[in-house]
C-alpha cells in the first residue's frame, strides 16, 4: 500500500497525532502518578529527619531512619522497574508506526536500486580497479536534481555511505538530503545535467576492502517540510525525510499535550482547594 503523494503529509501529521495520544493514555493506565508523588515525599521526609537526627548525633534515630529508607527505595525501585516496562512498550508503538510511515511512503515507492560491478563489463572500463560502476538509460521522472545514493560493504558490514546528484531536465537548485556514514565512499556522475534516454553512470570509489556496493536513485521525489521558522540550536528550517517529520511531530505534539494537561490538572486542583475550604 502506497499513500498518494498529496496526501501523504496528512497522513504522517495524523499518525503522529495518534502515536502521541496512543502513548499518552499508556502512561496515564499504567503510572500511578499518586504513588509516585507519595513515595517522593516519603523520601524527601526520611531524608530531612535523617539530617535532624545527624545533627543531633541521635544513633537510634539515624538506624531506625536507615531501615525506613531501605524499604522507600524498594518501593521506589518497583516503580521504576514498572516505568522501565512503560519504556519498552512505548518504543515498540515508535518503531510499529515508524514502519508504517516508511512503508507506505510514496516519495521512496518510485526509487530505482542499482548494483554497482567492478567486473570489467558493460559500463566498468576495468575489472579489480576498486571503482565500481552502475549505468542505466534514464526515461522518467520529475523534471530536477536527483540524488544518488551508494552504500558500501565487506562482506555483511556496512563501510560507510555516501550521496550526490544530478540533474534531469532542468537545472533547478533545492536543498537536497545527502546522507552520508561512516568511511564515506567517493560517488560521481560522468554529468550533471540529463536529457531523457540517455546514460547515466555512476562511479563509487569505496573503501580499499569492499567486497559490494548496492544504492538507489530517488527519481526526483523526495519527502521534506518548509517550517515557518528555524528550530533553535539546530538552525534547521527544512525537515527532509518522512520519518524525521514523524519525530518532530510527536515530540511537539507529546510537550503541547503534557502542558495542556499540566494546567487541566493544576486548574481541577485549585477548585479541589476551593472547595474544601467552603466545606470548612
Amino acid at each position: 500500500m502506497v499513500i498518494p503523494t498529496e496526501w501523504f503529509f496528512w497522513f504522517v501529521t495524523l499518525i503522529a497525532i495518534i502515536y502521541t495520544v496512543a502513548v499518552r493514555f499508556i502512561q496515564r493506565k499504567f503510572v500511578d502518578k499518586d504513588k509516585q508523588k507519595g513515595i517522593n515525599k516519603k523520601l524527601s521526609e526520611n531524608t530531612k529527619k535523617y539530617t535532624e537526627a545527624m545533627k543531633k548525633d541521635n544513633k537510634r534515630e539515624v538506624e531506625r531512619l536507615q531501615k525506613e529508607q531501605g524499604i522507600i527505595m524498594k518501593e521506589f525501585q518497583g516503580v521504576m522497574f514498572s516505568q522501565f516496562k512503560i519504556m519498552g512498550i512505548v518504543l515498540v508503538f515508535f518503531f510499529g508506526f515508524m514502519w508504517i510511515v516508511n512503508s507506505v511512503d510514496p516519495t521512496v515507492a518510485d526509487d530505482q536500486s542499482i548494483i554497482f560491478n567492478d567486473d570489467g563489463l558493460e559500463c566498468d572500463e576495468t575489472a579489480g580497479d576498486n571503482r565500481f560502476t552502475a549505468c542505466f538509460n534514464i526515461q522518467d521522472g520529475n523534471p530536477g536534481p536527483w540524488v544518488v545514493h551508494a552504500t558500501a560493504f565487506k562482506d555483511g558490514a556496512n563501510l560507510g555511505e555516501n550521496a550526490t546528484f544530478f540533474y534531469f531536465k532542468e537545472v533547478l537548485p533545492q536543498e537536497l538530503y545527502l546522507q552520508k556514514k561512516g568511511n564515506e565512499p567517493s560517488i560521481t556522475t560522468n554529468k550533471n545535467l540529463y536529457e531523457e534516454n540517455e546514460q547515466v553512470i555512476i562511479t563509487v570509489v569505496p573503501p580499499g576492502d569492499a567486497t559490494r556496493v548496492e544504492g538507489t536513485v530517488n527519481k526526483g521525489t523526495w519527502f521534506y517540510v518548509d517550517l515557518p521558522f528555524t528550530i533553535p540550536f539546530l538552525n534547521i528550517q527544512r525537515i527532509h525525510q518522512a520519518y524525521w517529520w514523524f519525530i518532530f511531530l510527536s515530540i511537539v505534539f507529546g510537550i503541547t499535550v503534557s502542558v495542556l494537561m499540566g494546567i487541566v490538572e493544576k486548574s481541577i486542583g485549585k477548585k479541589g482547594d476551593k472547595n474544601a475550604e467552603t466545606k470548612r
